[in-house]
């Protein structure tokens, strides 16, 4: 799956190019979305992640889980992908959203340590519903929060 989704990455910045600054790159991909034009927000959103501005793989995972319309088949596993690479950036949502997964098993193996790592990263970063979660598991799965 990974690599399906680097050689998107890789396709769409031969076909926009790497005028724009990556944020530049986001702000048209929302105008994009606000139009229903999906398929020029994703290019623009591949090009703005691929170049590390992270609420970009946000949004590619949050489109690719909801299925936007119809214009995508909803994914777990490539939402996963793009969070994970926003989430391993730092970037708050997206761990919190990742650790979701692992710990649901939407979309990836279910991993309760894992899931607890990546609350921990987003709780530190003050995010509440981490901070919550982080409770929930450290009360049905000790073991995880050693």
């Amino acid at each position: 799956m990974k690599i399906y989704f680097l050689i998107g990455c890789l396709a769409v910045s031969l076909l926009t190019g790497c005028n724009a600054s990556p944020e530049d790159d986001y702000k048209k991909g929302r105008q994009e979305l606000g139009k229903k034009n999906y398929s020029h927000a994703i290019e623009l959103f591949f090009e703005a992640c691929r170049r590390n501005y992270f609420e970009a793989c946000m949004d590619i995972g949050d489109l690719y889980l909801s299925g936007r319309e119809g214009y995508f088949a909803p994914s777990f596993e490539k939402a996963n992908e793009a969070w994970l690479i926003a989430a391993k950036g730092g970037y708050e949502p997206a761990q919190n959203n990742i650790a979701i997964s692992y710990w649901k098993g939407e979309g990836i193996e279910k991993n309760t340590y894992e899931a607890y790592q990546w609350f921990l990263k987003a709780a530190k970063q003050g995010n509440t519903n981490a901070q919550n979660a982080l409770d929930r598991i450290c009360k049905e799965s000790p073991w995880a929060c050693k």
